[in-house]
């Protein structure tokens, strides 16, 4: 182990629990933080990643209707 110099941990939940909260929504302008999170969650429809299933399980808590997104394209930054 003394010649380790690099670890790298994939951070979607292999290491960790992936026991998201969200803890509170800063909308901007006239957008009020139910259409924020009415957005955000019909954004991430059908994703698996937790913070994506966080704020899926935020909006049917409150009742908030995803927004129906047309297109979403998804990058990977390297």
């Amino acid at each position: 182990m003394e010649a380790l110099d690099t670890v790298m941990l994939d951070k979607t939940g292999t290491v960790t629990r992936g026991a998201w909260r969200l803890q509170d929504i800063i909308p901007f302008g006239d957008v009020t933080r139910e259409k924020a999170l009415a957005l955000a969650s019909g954004l991430e429809q059908g994703a698996s990643h937790p913070i994506a299933l966080e704020l899926l399980r935020e909006a049917r808590e409150r009742h908030i209707r995803p927004e129906r997104v047309a297109v979403v394209q998804a990058e990977e930054n390297g």
